[in-house]
């Protein structure tokens, strides 16, 4: 009887052993927590909702939709290598910026790369009416061309450090696209192709500005990699462009 009394009495310090260790656990874990939420708490967003508005109506349109393409010319080798390269190059944009838009949760990542999504649905239009193959290939970050395989990679690397550094690359990116338009409008005579050129082009130069207005609610400004510094001080000083619109086109050599 005496060892049981024991036994129980053993057992009672156990549980209150256990008990105790139990509620200090509990009890650390909720301080840890609210230390982690007021270091969230302190960290300041800016609201990106105002950048709604740098998507423009007419920049969600395919732009090759409503063309009268002559589809019975013969393009040159360079302006199928542009229209093969642009093809995958508008998808990059979208790809980093949906990756971007995962990472951050930034709306205007996800307004452009909708842009984006057109962007590249309107060379798709052109590489269709002149029986180009597509080379598209399914899936967010993969690309038949392997430079803009490995940009990709990098522009996500180094959009991934930080939120300004995300809105940066989106410049970036915009910088690129801008200046190979312009050199693919040079190596072209089509109307139909420089028509949709011109249009992405504007809608780029809009994402531009949305971008480097993003980057200074940071504190940081952008410099430009590819456009000269006058050419990107007249963009992003300019107003908001809306494309030339959706007319005929034909074009050729």
């Amino acid at each position: 009887m005496k060892n049981n009394k024991v036994l129980i009495a053993a057992a009672v310090v156990t549980v209150l052993s256990v008990t105790v260790a139990i509620v200090s656990l509990i009890a650390t874990w909720q301080v840890t927590s609210r230390e982690d939420n007021s270091e969230t708490q302190t960290v300041e967003v800016p609201t990106f909702e105002e950048d709604l508005s740098q998507v423009a109506e007419n920049d969600l349109q395919n732009h090759a939709q409503n063309l009268t393409i002559d589809e019975t010319l013969t393009l040159s080798e360079q302006e199928n290598a542009d229209l093969l390269y642009m093809r995958e190059e508008e998808k990059l944009a979208r790809d980093v910026y949906l990756t971007l838009y995962d990472k951050w949760g930034l709306q205007i990542f996800q307004n452009i790369a909708s842009s984006e999504q057109k962007h590249t649905d309107s060379i798709k239009a052109l590489l269709d009416a002149y029986g180009l193959a597509d080379p598209f290939v399914d899936g967010i970050g993969n690309f038949a061309n392997e430079t803009l395989q490995q940009l990709y990679d990098d522009l996500v690397a180094q959009g991934s450090e930080s939120a300004a550094a995300a809105a940066r690359v989106g410049a970036l990116i915009e910088d690129l696209d801008i200046v190979d338009l312009e050199n693919a409008m040079a190596a072209t005579d089509n109307e139909a192709i420089i028509t949709v050129y011109q249009n992405l082009q504007n809608g780029s130069k809009n994402h531009l500005r949305s971008f480097t207005s993003t980057l200074s609610r940071y504190g940081e400004s952008y410099e430009p990699s590819y456009l000269t510094q006058d050419e990107y001080l007249e963009i992003i000083s300019g107003a908001m462009q809306r494309g030339n619109g959706n007319g005929s086109g034909n074009g050729g050599h």
